[in-house]
């Protein structure tokens, strides 16, 4: 389904009018399917090179959340770990020491810190999860499986019929979004327990 799809189908179902925010509560529903689970399809890996001298290194426009950072050469294997900027601010005395990099911490959204800082240049093989970006235009489609779609304009329902006051009608579809999700949960074989929003912060950043 692409997104002029969605919202004829969310118009139809919610019975509201097509001058609706349909594209804003679509949006709303697909990040809270986003939200639910780390779906396998998110997972991405890409291979960034570090800078001789600089720490920083800028992620992927579409970074969510880390997973793995590894540095593989012919002289070099390792994982380089993660530390909280405040464990990296406490801990790390000398932040400007070079060498083979062994910490990284992260800084906003989009770059990460490493330490000690890269005395050369370094391949870094990230595995990271990406972002679900937000649809604009009537041909956009969501970057998940086509089988999942129809799910993202059921919790997009449950926004409209909020949006119009109809408490009884959203207290049902919420249910059916929510068991929408659990059932694709289940397919995956990783079901956990206490419902589809109780997974999420895989890497214990806390």
């Amino acid at each position: 389904m692409n997104l002029g799809t969605m919202k004829t189908a969310l118009a139809r179902i919610a019975g509201v009018d097509t001058g609706d925010p349909l594209l804003d509560w679509i949006n709303a529903a697909m990040h809270e399917f986003e939200d639910a689970y780390p779906w396998p399809w998110l997972e991405a890996q890409t291979t960034l090179n570090t800078v001789a001298a600089n720490p920083s290194v800028a992620l992927p426009a579409d970074y969510f959340k880390m997973m793995k950072i590894r540095i593989d050469t012919t002289t070099v294997h390792r994982e380089i770990r993660y530390k909280s900027w405040t464990a990296f601010e406490e801990e790390v005395q000398a932040p400007a020491t070079p060498g083979v990099p062994d910490y990284y911490t992260l800084v906003g959204a989009s770059t990460i810190i490493l330490y000690p800082v890269p005395n050369l240049v370094y391949p870094l093989s990230v595995t990271y999860e990406k972002a679900m970006a937000d649809l604009a235009i009537d041909a956009n489609v969501p970057d998940c499986p086509v089988r999942y779609h129809y799910t993202i304009v059921k919790g997009a329902v449950v926004y409209a019929l909020e949006a119009e006051s109809e408490e009884e009608r959203a207290s049902t579809a919420r249910g059916v979004f929510e068991d929408a999700i659990d059932r694709h949960i289940t397919r995956l074989g990783n079901k956990q327990s206490g419902g589809y929003n109780t997974v999420r912060d895989v890497q214990e950043y806390g």
